[in-house]
């Protein structure tokens, strides 16, 4: 990015890079992220009943999706529909 014209002139000084990187990541001070959600189950969120029902539409689509002939060759997209299957059985056993 340093490199990258009209993107350089907004990055910060690398000797503070370090010190954001233990401020944010290390010391865990900025705003939480998925590698955060340790420990955390599904069952810990409470979706509505229509939420859920969102979530399992969405997942379906994008199964169909990456299931297609325009993407099964790709093992990238083959990755993705085992992990949507996996989190879809996990958002059903939720609802029920």
């Amino acid at each position: 990015m340093q490199d990258k014209h009209g993107i350089s002139n907004y990055l910060m000084e690398e000797e503070s890079w370090d010190y954001i990187w233990t401020e944010l990541v290390v010391e865990k001070k900025g705003a939480r992220t998925f590698l955060d959600r340790e420990g955390i189950d599904e069952r810990d969120c409470n979706f509505s009943e229509e939420m859920l029902e969102e979530m399992l539409h969405e997942l379906n689509r994008m199964i169909r999706k990456y299931s297609s002939t325009e993407w099964y060759w790709r093992q990238t997209a083959n990755d993705l529909v085992n992990l949507f299957i996996d989190h879809r059985s996990s958002l059903e056993q939720a609802k029920s």
